[in-house]
C-alpha cells in the first residue's frame, strides 16, 4: 500500500496495473505510445455509414483487450451497448473493457458475456444487477468508477433489512473525506422489484425532460434520482431555479413525493456555472408534498 496526497492508503497495483498515487495536478506528466489504425479522411462525397454494428466493429479494427465506449441516451440506459457486445462476442473478440458513460439496469443482458470472458472490466459507473453481483462477489469483474462533480453532499437511497444496517451504512458514508452532509433516505424492507425500478427510471426521465422543456433552468445544474416514486433533487442552483425544479418535479405524473436536497447559492454563482439565459418562473401548481432536507 502507498499513501496519496490526502493521506489515504491505496493499493500499489489493481487489476494487474501499477497505480501511481495522486500528488497534485502537475506532477504527473502522461506519456504513452499508442498504436491505432491510420486515420482515413472521408471526402465530402464519401460516407462513414456502414450496414450495421458488425460491419462498424470490423471497420474500426476492434481486437482482443481493447476498450469500447458508448453514451446512453436514456436515464436507465438503452440497448445499444447490449447489441454492440452481442456482435463483439459473435466475432470471437474477448477481454473487452467497457468505458461507457454508465451502465444501468437494462444492461443486465451483459452478465453472460462477463462470465464467458467477452467483457473483462468496466471503467465507469455501474448500476443494477451487474453492480449487485460484483458487490456480492458473485461476478468476477473489476469496476473502476470514474465519477465527476466533487459535490460535498451524499444522498443514500435503496432498501436495507433493518435500522441497524441503515445506521451502519450512514456511518461508513460519513467517514468519506470531503462529505459534509449525508441524507439517509434508505427504506427498511425487501429490495424494490425490477418493475418498480423501471418505473422510477421512467419518472426520472420525465422530470429531466420537463426541466429542459420548461426553458427556465439548466438541467446541467440538477441531479434527479427516483426511488419508489419519490423524486430526489440535488445540485447547485439559485433560489428561483430551486422553485422551478421543485414545481416541475411535483407536477410530474407518477411522483409520490419530492425531496429537496438542492444547494441554493446566489445568482452570480449559478451564472458562473452556466451562462444560459433562463426565462421567468411559472407559479407552481399544488401537487405532491415536498420535504426539505
Amino acid at each position: 500500500m502507498v499513501v496519496n496526497s490526502l493521506g489515504r492508503l491505496i493499493p500499489e497495483t489493481f487489476n494487474g496495473k501499477i497505480l501511481t498515487p495522486y500528488s497534485d495536478p502537475w506532477s504527473l506528466q502522461p506519456h504513452a505510445e499508442r498504436s491505432t489504425r491510420a486515420i482515413r479522411r472521408i471526402g465530402h462525397n464519401g460516407s462513414k455509414l456502414v450496414g450495421g454494428l458488425r460491419e462498424a466493429i470490423i471497420a474500426v479494427g476492434l481486437k482482443d483487450g481493447m476498450t469500447i465506449s458508448t453514451h446512453h441516451s436514456l436515464r436507465n440506459g438503452d440497448y445499444l451497448l447490449n447489441d454492440l457486445v452481442k456482435e463483439i462476442d459473435a466475432l470471437g473478440i474477448r477481454d473487452i473493457k467497457i468505458a461507457s458513460s454508465s451502465v444501468h439496469i437494462v444492461n443486465a443482458e451483459l452478465i453472460p458475456y462477463i462470465r464467458k470472458g467477452t467483457i473483462s472490466g468496466f471503467e465507469c459507473g455501474v448500476n443494477g444487477p451487474i453492480a449487485e453481483l460484483v458487490s456480492k462477489g458473485e461476478l468476477d469483474c473489476p469496476i473502476v468508477v470514474r465519477s465527476h462533480g466533487g459535490r460535498a453532499r451524499a444522498l443514500i437511497t435503496g432498501e436495507v433489512p433493518s435500522e441497524e444496517a441503515k445506521s451502519a451504512i450512514e456511518s461508513e458514508v460519513r467517514k468519506i473525506e470531503g462529505v459534509k452532509d449525508v441524507y439517509n433516505e434508505l427504506g427498511i424492507g425487501p429490495a424494490t422489484p425490477l418493475s418498480s425500478r423501471s418505473n422510477d427510471s421512467f419518472i426520472t426521465s420525465k422530470v429531466k425532460a420537463r426541466l429542459v422543456d420548461s426553458n427556465q433552468i439548466s438541467a446541467n445544474h440538477i441531479k434527479v434520482l427516483s426511488e419508489r416514486g419519490i423524486v430526489y433533487l440535488m445540485g447547485i442552483v439559485n433560489e428561483r431555479e430551486a422553485k422551478v425544479a421543485i414545481a416541475v418535479a411535483r407536477t410530474t405524473a407518477g411522483v409520490v413525493k419530492v425531496v429537496n436536497v438542492l444547494e441554493v447559492v446566489g445568482e452570480d454563482e449559478t451564472r458562473r456555472l452556466d451562462n444560459q439565459v433562463l426565462g421567468a418562473r411559472k407559479a407552481p401548481p399544488p401537487s405532491a408534498p415536498v420535504e426539505n432536507r
